[in-house]
């Protein structure tokens, strides 16, 4: 299972000039190529394993965003393995998590953040994909 969020975070010194947001997934699902056209987009786990590849895709609606973006931090749980792992945005076209499959899904785009994850909770800089106002 993967639970994910994006919030803005900041150095300890810096917490009480800047409020921090938080901004929980509208969208979600994985895909893999083992079932190319199954539609998994409305399972309530994520889950990724390397043989077959597998994709998993979260959508966030960030929004009203009070002031710059210092720091955008993705926060995933883990709750079994180890693998390293690849965050990517995704190129073009927008996808619905009900018709979600590994055959519809967007082509990942560029690398905005990469690292080993194991059990727990882990975070990832993704700011250079959060735009601020």
């Amino acid at each position: 299972m993967i639970a994910a969020g994006v919030s803005g975070m900041w150095p300890a010194r810096a917490t009480a000039a800047l409020p921090q947001q938080v901004f929980t997934s509208v969208a979600d699902g994985s895909v893999t190529a083992e079932t190319p056209g199954g539609e998994q987009g409305r399972a309530r786990v994520l889950r990724l394993r390397s043989v077959p590849a597998g994709r998993a895709y979260l959508r966030f609606r960030v929004g009203n965003l009070r002031g710059g973006v210092a720091l955008a931090a993705l926060r995933v749980f883990v709750t079994s393995g180890r693998a390293a792992v690849q965050v990517r945005t995704v190129a073009g076209r927008r996808w619905n998590e009900r018709t979600l499959s590994f055959r519809t899904a967007p082509r990942p785009g560029r690398v905005v953040a990469r690292g080993t994850v194991s059990p727990g909770w882990r975070s990832f800089d993704v700011s250079s994909a959060v735009a601020g106002p």
